[in-house]
Order: structure tokens, then sequence, then C-alpha cells
């Protein structure tokens, strides 16, 4: 049975790359050998801990999402922990959820 844990909050600074490490660790203690994702391109504080376990997806790129989603669709009996970064909350929420703005013709 696939299995995954998607860390994430709407705020920085919250805990979720310690709570994406502490899981990590125990995976890791605990023989396996978990799939980690740090969706964070830029600061890559969970791939500075693990960086051989560690895939680093920038969510803007059409490529990485394609690797990050078929890899959590695909069954497999590891564990996956996808730390998700805060920044994309407010650009995906604004991008998915806003209004499409009314188009005017210009005479």
């Amino acid at each position: 049975m696939s299995h995954a844990a998607i860390v994430t909050s709407l705020h920085g600074r919250s805990g979720k790359t310690l709570l994406a490490r502490t899981l990590v660790d125990y995976f890791l203690l605990s023989g396996g050998r978990p799939d980690v994702f740090d969706t964070d391109s830029v600061e890559w504080k969970l791939h500075d801990l693990f960086p051989g376990e560690t895939r680093v997806v920038d969510l803007a790129i059409a490529r990485d999402q394609m690797v990050l989603f078929d890899t959590l669709a695909k069954p497999s009996s590891e564990m996956r922990v996808v730390d998700l970064t805060h920044s994309l909350h407010y650009y995906e929420t604004r991008t998915l959820f806003a209004r499409p703005r009314p188009t005017t013709l210009s005479r």
C-alpha cells in the first residue's frame, strides 16, 4: 500500500521542514528508503539535510510537476514525504481561483 505525507502550511517558519525532516528520519531509521521531495527550489532546506534521498522539484516547471505527481501516483511500498513550500500557496491559490477578468473590446 502506498502512503504519502504532504507537509504544508500557509505561512513560512511554521515548522514544515522540521516535521518533514522528522518523518524522513523516522523512515530511514526504520530501514526504509522514502521518496523525499523538496519543493522549495530556492533554499533547498530538506535537500541540504538529506542530499542523497531528496529530489528538488520546482512546481512552476511542468516537467517537475510530472515527476512529483507520477511518483505519488505510482504504487510503492516506500513512504513518500513532500515538503510543500509556503510560497506556492499564495501564487497557486490566486492563479487557480481568480476570476477571469472580463475582456473589453476597444473600438
